[in-house]
């Protein structure tokens, strides 16, 4: 039996058919996440179920993994004169981060035919970037993912479009 650390519910139950199986692996267990397991043998004979006692809990926390949820509530705002656009965002929500903690944002701006003009990284204390000396172009094109200590990046922003206007 598994379930999340101190959740009420949910407990889920695994049944292992033949006595001489001496492990058994938890599948769909989400990652970074702390779980309590234990076993309690059983057996069924002439459609009679004998329950044994459970063992004592054991307390394991998965592993981490990439972030599963892109930054959020993407902004932008172009200056008055057109010389600089700031771009904002919200961090996926702490369950998201599959780990302890986010160690930054990767940001990709692209033109208006997707070609990369820019692909930079900035630490988990920024969720705000200026750009000033804007392209002598229409659009600019961003996507952000957070980044955790797994190597690579998260999930993927949804592609934003910010019309510069020339």
């Amino acid at each position: 039996m598994h379930k999340e650390k101190g959740s009420l519910y949910n407990r889920k139950i695994s049944q292992v058919q033949y006595s001489i199986v001496r492990s058994h692996i938890l599948t769909d267990l989400k990652p970074y996440t702390d779980y309590e397991i234990s076993i309690q043998a059983y057996f069924t004979m002439l459609q009679q179920h004998e329950v044994g006692k459970e063992t004592r809990t054991v307390y394991v926390r998965t592993r981490a993994d990439l972030p599963s949820q892109a930054p959020s509530n993407i902004r932008t705002e172009v200056s008055g004169n057109r010389s600089s656009l700031e771009v904002s965002w919200d961090a996926p929500p702490k369950p998201n981060w599959n780990s302890e903690f986010l160690t930054g944002y990767q940001i990709w701006v692209f033109t208006n035919r997707m070609v990369p003009i820019r692909n930079h990284t900035v630490d988990n204390t920024t969720t705000s970037v200026t750009y000033q000396m804007l392209p002598k172009i229409d659009e600019l094109w961003f996507q952000l993912a957070a980044m955790n200590q797994m190597p690579g990046h998260g999930t993927r922003s949804e592609i934003v479009k910010v019309k510069i206007g020339l």
